[in-house]
């Protein structure tokens, strides 16, 4: 799978777009929603996805945790791409 955030120079049919979704409470993980991203594009029988765009976000809220409030933080990435066959 070519992964590209812009055009890439092989000839191509579009397939659809795809979205790929990362949560972590270590930190933002662009690897793990791109791997999302490949995932479905495979399931397409995609050979590339391309003009990739992220998004990110950082939760910071509240749990209950044995009745008691916990701090929380999580790291969120949101990706979307173009998935593409090669002609």
């Amino acid at each position: 799978m070519i992964y590209s955030t812009g055009e890439i120079e092989n000839k191509y049919k579009v397939i659809d777009v795809v979205f790929g979704y990362s949560d972590s409470p270590q930190g933002f993980e662009y690897a793990s929603a791109t791997q999302n991203l490949g995932t479905v594009a495979e399931e397409l029988n995609a050979d590339a996805v391309i003009n990739i765009s992220y998004n990110q976000r950082e939760y910071i809220g509240t749990k209950k945790v044995c009745f008691q409030d916990q701090k929380e933080s999580r790291f969120e990435i949101y990706a979307h791409g173009t998935a593409v066959k090669f002609v």
